[in-house]
């Protein structure tokens, strides 16, 4: 069984169809529940994507027009396995010397400790999670490594 954890970012790309990302976002979602993996997060990821969405639908898209709800997957149609903010959670992955970049450092903390792979879009995120000495790639060079 194989692991993964997808930066909210990408869960953003997935859920909102107007976005430049969506289409791919979407098959690297596809190809991972096909392939069996299992996508962690941590439980607040929930929070984060709705979150992102309601910004999303306060700006306008690319075309000019304002984004509808018809544009936007429900965040019901996902699935990841969310991990609790617990006490055994914070014992596990809160002893690690972070890196601070915004909220995220809890994505690499996560990969580091579990050694998965992390997927992002997020060009700093990737720059800090490989200086961190995690195994970051953005969607197309995770399909690289797949041959896809």
């Amino acid at each position: 069984m194989y692991e993964v954890i997808l930066d909210a970012c990408v869960w953003v790309d997935i859920l909102v169809g107007k976005r430049p990302r969506h289409e791919k976002a979407c098959r690297l979602y596809r190809e991972l529940r096909e392939r069996q993996y299992v996508i962690k997060g941590p439980m607040t990821l929930y929070f984060e994507i709705i979150s992102a969405l309601r910004h999303e639908r306060e700006k306008p898209c690319v075309e000019g027009t304002p984004m509808y709800k018809s544009d936007v997957r429900g965040i019901d149609e996902i699935e990841f396995l969310a991990l609790p903010i617990d006490e055994k959670f914070v014992e596990k992955y809160a002893s690690l010397d972070l890196p601070r970049i915004r909220g995220d450092s809890i994505y690499l903390a996560m990969a580091k400790v579990d050694q998965l792979d992390f997927i992002t879009e997020d060009a700093r995120n990737l720059k800090v999670a490989t200086e961190f000495g995690v195994r970051a790639f953005k969607i197309d060079e995770f399909f690289i490594r797949w041959q896809v």
